[in-house]
Order: C-alpha cells, then structure tokens, then sequence
C-alpha cells in the first residue's frame, strides 16, 4: 500500500554497533518491503561505529548474508547484501575505542531504562567481551 502513497523511496540504514550485530534479526523484514536500501557506516561517535565490535561477531554476519544471498532471487536485495557485507568488512576492530561503547550503552540503558542485553543474546556476549 505505501508504493501507491510514495514514489522513488529509498531507505537509509546508517550500519551501527547496535543494528549490525544483529542484522540477521531484521534482514528479512527490511528486504520485504522491496524498496530500494542504501547502507552508510557510522564513522562518529567512535562508541557507536562497527570499529568497536569485535571481528568475531561481524564475521557471523558476513556469513549469514552469505547464506541469505544463496537463497535470493531479487538482484537488488543481492546487492543490498553485498554493500552490507563490504561495510562489514572493511570494518576493523578497534580495542581502544571499546571501553567508550561499553561507558556508551551503559549511559544510553540508564537514561532510557533498558539494558541492551536483554535486546539480543549477543549483546551480552559482545557487552562482557574484553
């Protein structure tokens, strides 16, 4: 129903610590909607970038997409997935900046009266990493 309502829509996902790391939660909804998907990568603040999540948990998400792509037919999701896996990938860990995220999220749960463990299993893994 929105296609008939907007013409030439294109979301815009900026690639977070917080969206990434579970991309696979959410992938297959955001592709449904068959709208063309443009990914920018948080480079600021450093305690939100993918810098600041280990190599360990973007390489899951590399290979999931991997996964995903052997499944699609659609030659723009495809390409979605791909822009997906190059913001991955050319994401590097950065210890130094992780003691930031942690101080960061915890600030964030205080004020909003959450706790981003509870979001995602891996949230908490990645929160008591290093």
């Amino acid at each position: 129903k929105y296609k008939d309502a907007f013409k030439n829509v294109v979301i815009s996902v900026t690639a977070t610590a917080m969206n990434f790391p579970v991309l696979h939660e959410w992938w297959d909804e955001l592709m449904s909607f068959d709208i063309q998907i443009f990914f920018s990568k948080c480079h600021y603040p450093e305690a939100m970038s993918l810098d600041v999540i280990p190599n360990e948990y973007k390489a899951y998400q590399i290979a999931w997409l991997k996964r995903w792509i052997d499944k699609e037919k659609r030659e723009s999701s495809i390409a979605s997935a791909n822009h997906a896996i190059r913001i991955l990938e050319n994401s590097e860990y950065k210890p130094e900046h992780y003691p930031k995220f942690i101080e960061t999220i915890n600030y964030l749960d205080s004020i909003r009266g959450t706790n981003i463990r509870d979001l995602h299993g891996i949230f908490e893994d990645i929160m008591d990493e290093r």
